[in-house]
């Protein structure tokens, strides 16, 4: 039997495609990197599309893929653009999204376990009529599912900055892991798998703690200079509200590009306060304080508070395309780091939005709105990406999330350390099959990289000519380098 007749045997033929249209639209993520450089990491289209409906099914899948040495790459809501869900060397692509049921809500214990492909904004919509709320969720809540979000690391978003990263409100995890066994982790044994972005299992089911809703109170700033917003900035991360975000006077010039109505100010800074008792009352005089008379009316703060999933896709088709760049750095260094940033990219169209992380950090979103069909203005502005990063490390900040794109950097980010997390890889992955050549492993040499990017900003016309030769070579040639697959002739183990 054919390996798509064996897993549809597993799923049944109506959760299995292999469809040219499918295969295509599971080959990309929002990353809108050229297809040239795409096939030099090794990614091409998946062979199969498989979307399970159970956990079962998923040991099952990866068993077989196991025994066959089938490389299978984990996708959820493919809301982040650094080539985490691109499948290499092709294979199955599992998509969890339709294991999305919510099995049990606790109301005495305070807890909820659901399946992982549930996304965020219906989780945190049915606990709502219940009167609970969870701590920290994403941004892109509508989208990002839950499973997503734990293997993503979870330190970016909402509730982050009061209650730190997802990986504290998680109690448990159903996780399949490389050979199709599956395993319930506890508190402790779950980190393990938060922010290893699918590389040693796949999440499955979540156990999360919940707690009784606290009515919130929101607050809104515009400050005219840069140096005042910035200390505002650093202040909140000291205070710690439950959530806050600041956008610069381009992002917000971009918003009011596609229909919105807002002050164009240096910095704009949206803040959300639990109100718990006289703490809120105490944290209120003092920010309006500290502050200085910029707070915007309660009916604007109650707006952006509504509009809080807004992201930089607003004003896209503006570019119309858009390169990002997410690093976390400590809030002090971020005045330094946004000047040498507006510095090293006075050129550019460029715009900055970020939130408060845990631990006195922020996560800042430098966003370059390009057009990919000019390749040479498009190749240097990717060159920025590595840019930014290598900013964002002088004012010890790193990468947030790493994927595929920025798997060279994780020698400079975690030093030895990396060859324990290799180390952790092989043992559970022996045969390296799930999602392979990302985050702890770089398929093209860092240094290989790092002279493509000179080539992107010093000689971009060698640059195009080179991904024009490369793209003219057949698929089969490119993938000679890699131990498998696109002859779909897969060992039978």
């Amino acid at each position: 039997m054919s390996v798509y007749e064996d897993i549809a045997a597993i799923v049944g033929k109506d959760r299995i495609s292999d469809n040219k249209l499918d295969l295509i639209c599971y080959s990309h993520d929002l990353a809108p990197l050229p297809d040239e450089l795409i096939k030099g990491f090794g990614g091409f289209k998946p062979d199969i599309v498989v979307r399970p409906e159970n956990i079962s099914q998923v040991a099952d899948i990866m068993k077989y893929a196991n025994k066959r040495s089938i490389p299978v790459t984990p996708r959820g809501g493919g809301s982040w653009g650094l080539g985490g869900v691109l499948p290499i060397d092709g294979g199955i692509v599992i998509d969890l999204c339709e294991m999305n049921r919510i099995i049990e809500l606790n109301h005495e214990d305070e807890y909820i376990t659901m399946e992982a492909g549930l996304e965020w904004k219906r989780l945190l919509d049915t606990l709502q009529k219940y009167g609970f709320q969870v701590a920290s969720y994403p941004t892109s809540a509508p989208v990002a599912t839950i499973g997503g979000y734990i293997s993503t690391g979870g330190s970016s978003g909402i509730g982050v900055s009061c209650y730190g990263p997802v990986g504290e409100q998680i109690i448990s995890l159903k996780v399949v892991l490389p050979d199709g066994k599956m395993i319930q982790t506890n508190p402790w044994d779950s980190w393990l798998f938060v922010g290893s972005e699918g590389t040693l299992g796949l999440i499955c089911e979540v156990t999360l703690k919940i707690f009784k809703r606290i009515e919130m109170k929101h607050m809104l700033f515009g400050f005219d200079s840069l140096a005042v917003g910035i200390e505002a900035i650093v202040k909140m991360s000291e205070i710690r509200p439950y959530y806050f975000t600041f956008m610069d006077k381009h992002f917000v010039k971009f918003l009011n590009e596609k229909g919105d109505h807002f002050p164009e100010k240096e910095i704009t800074l949206a803040v959300t306060f639990e109100i718990k008792e006289r703490v809120y009352e105490k944290e209120e005089d003092s920010v309006n304080n500290f502050f200085n008379g910029s707070r915007y009316s309660d009916e604007m703060a109650e707006k952006e508070w509504k509009n809080r999933y807004k992201t930089a896709l607003s004003f896209k088709s503006l570019g119309p395309t858009m390169l990002s760049q997410e690093i976390r750095l400590p809030a002090r260094f971020l005045g330094k780091a946004l000047m040498e940033w507006k510095t090293v990219l006075s050129d550019k169209r460029i715009a900055y939005k970020g939130t408060g992380s845990d631990n006195g950090a922020v996560n800042v979103l430098p966003v370059i709105l390009t057009d990919e069909r000019e390749k040479k203005a498009f190749f240097t502005a990717t060159f920025y990406t590595n840019e930014i990063a290598r900013i964002g490390k002088r004012y010890h900040g790193s990468v947030y999330g790493i994927g595929l794109f920025n798997s060279y950097q994780m020698g400079q980010i975690h030093g030895e350390s990396l060859d324990v997390m290799k180390q952790i890889k092989r043992e559970l992955d022996p045969k390296n099959i799930l999602n392979p050549y990302k985050t702890v492993e770089n398929r093209i040499p860092s240094f290989i990289l790092l002279f493509i990017f000179k080539l992107m900003k010093h000689a971009t016309p060698l640059f195009v000519l080179l991904m024009k030769c490369i793209n003219g070579l057949s698929d089969s040639f490119v993938n000679n380098t890699s131990k498998l697959l696109k002859s779909r002739k897969w060992e039978n183990r």
